[in-house]
């Protein structure tokens, strides 16, 4: 009789021990699904940081910024003539070429 027991209790241990298994077994290949969509949205923000810097680059370019205000904002050169010197202390206003 006592070694039915240890044998139903064998049994039953090494099912649970199957379906402890499976379990890891599922636990593992969610996470690793997880992982993956981590990667592909870190490679996807990764790709997005590059176009943005790179449009960054561009708009900060001393060239591009001056086209685009001749060009679409319709600004001008300014003239020397067109510079006034402004003093702080309430004088009178004086003209001088910078």
């Amino acid at each position: 009789m006592k070694r039915r027991g240890f044998l139903i209790f064998a049994l039953f241990l090494n099912i649970g021990f199957v379906f402890l298994h499976i379990y890891k077994y599922s636990c593992w290949a969610q996470e690793t699904y997880h992982k993956q969509q981590q990667e592909k949205e870190k490679n996807r923000l990764l790709r997005k940081k590059e176009t943005l810097s790179r449009e960054l680059c561009m708009l900060k370019d001393p060239t591009y910024v001056k086209r685009y205000a001749m060009n679409k904002l319709g600004m001008q050169k300014i003239r020397l003539n067109q510079i006034k010197r402004l003093s702080v202390n309430n004088e009178p206003i004086e003209e001088s070429r910078v």
